[in-house]
Order: structure tokens, then C-alpha cells, then sequence
């Protein structure tokens, strides 16, 4: 894999994993 191909999956990995933490950790904190 390229350089770029690696920056792009980073990008997509950072934000699924952003994404899973708000839909599952934010209602449990904010509650």
C-alpha cells in the first residue's frame, strides 16, 4: 500500500472509532 492509502485508512479507522465512542459512551455520560 502507498503512503496515501495508509493516511486514508488511518482517517476512516480515527473516525469510525470517533463515531462508535460518541453513539455508545456520550448517552451513558451524559445521562
Amino acid at each position: 500500500m502507498t503512503r496515501t492509502q495508509w493516511l486514508l485508512l488511518g482517517a476512516v479507522l480515527l473516525g469510525l472509532a470517533v463515531g462508535l465512542y460518541i453513539l455508545f459512551f456520550c448517552p451513558a455520560e451524559c445521562q
